[in-house]
């Protein structure tokens, strides 16, 4: 499956997409995957409203591996973001890239989203193993993180909680 910068078409990304997906699979429990014909995107959701993806950015040819929270409620949204903001020096560690934020804002909401990225010109092997081996570090990172950060709000929780006991 090579293609040059030029040629790539929508059915090329969505096999890509097919591809990397029976890569993953083994690794992350994928239970919904959605990968729209006419995209150049598929992202699995981890929630009501966070999502992990790969983004084709056609124009400037960088393929990105993001988590994103999207939401009607911008402060809701941006809580969320800035806990996984600061995970970004874990991330870049561990992914060896570095880590950049997105932050839109729309009429009907928001969305925010912390990603990598990778130049390409071709979708090859060497592009969709990167892309799994990448996303696996992303998911495990972030939800390795979470987990950590849950159990230590969890543990503030009950603390508080038993002195007002």
């Amino acid at each position: 499956m090579k293609m040059s910068c030029t040629n790539i078409k929508y059915k090329d990304f969505a096999e890509f997409f097919e591809k990397l997906r029976e890569d993953v699979k083994s690794k992350i429990p994928i239970s919904k995957y959605e990968n729209r014909n006419n995209r150049h995107y598929c992202y699995f959701p981890t929630g009501t409203d966070t999502h992990f993806e790969w983004f084709f950015d056609e124009e400037k040819k960088r393929l990105k591996i993001g988590f994103h929270s999207e939401n009607d409620c911008k402060d809701k949204n941006k809580r969320f973001f800035d806990v996984i903001r600061n995970f970004k020096d874990v991330i870049e560690e561990k992914t060896e890239k570095e880590v950049m934020f997105e932050m839109e804002y729309e009429k009907k909401g928001s969305w925010y989203g912390i990603y990598i990225e990778k130049k390409y010109c071709e979708l090859n092997e060497d592009l969709k193993k990167w892309a799994a081996d990448k996303m696996f570090i992303f998911y495990d990172t972030i939800k390795n993180e979470l987990k950590e950060t849950s159990e230590m709000l969890t543990k503030i929780l009950e603390r508080l909680d038993n002195k007002q006991a």
